[in-house]
C-alpha cells in the first residue's frame, strides 16, 4: 500500500486487509482496528483447517503504481482527505527494488509451501 495513495484511499486498503483477516506488517493501522504483526510473516489466519498468510505492507513514499512505474506525482496535500486540496506536481520516486523483492520472497515462499511475508 502507498501512504497517503491518491487513486485508492488508504482506509479502504486497510479496510480490505481487516476484512480478510490480514494484519499491518511493521506499521501502525491510522484508519481501522487492522492488527499489527512484525515481519516475517507467516501462517497468520487460520481457514478451512488451513493456515494461510495475509497482510498489508505500506511503502513512502509512494504512489498507487509503485510496483510498476519508477516515478510518479502528488497532485493533492497530504494527507488526501476532503475538501481535496490540489497541489502543483511533486515527484516521487517509487520504491520498485524494495516492494518487487518483498513480492517475489512471497511468491517463491508460497511455492516452497510456506508463505512469508518479509520487510521490505
Amino acid at each position: 500500500m502507498a501512504e497517503h495513495d491518491e487513486v485508492v484511499p488508504n482506509r479502504a486498503t486497510e479496510a480490505l486487509a481487516r476484512a480478510a483477516g490480514g494484519a499491518i506488517v511493521s506499521a501502525d493501522p491510522v484508519h481501522t482496528d487492522l492488527s499489527r504483526a512484525e515481519a516475517p510473516l507467516s501462517g497468520n489466519v487460520e481457514v478451512m483447517a488451513r493456515w494461510l498468510t495475509r497482510g498489508l505492507s505500506r511503502f513512502a513514499p509512494a504512489t498507487h503504481g509503485l510496483l510498476s512505474s519508477r516515478s510518479g506525482e502528488q497532485r493533492f496535500m497530504h494527507p488526501p482527505a476532503p475538501p481535496f486540496m490540489e497541489i502543483d506536481p511533486v515527484p516521487v520516486e517509487n520504491p520498485v527494488e524494495p516492494a518487487v523483492q518483498q513480492l517475489v520472497h512471497f511468491l517463491e515462499s508460497w511455492r516452497a509451501g510456506g508463505a512469508e511475508i518479509v520487510a521490505p
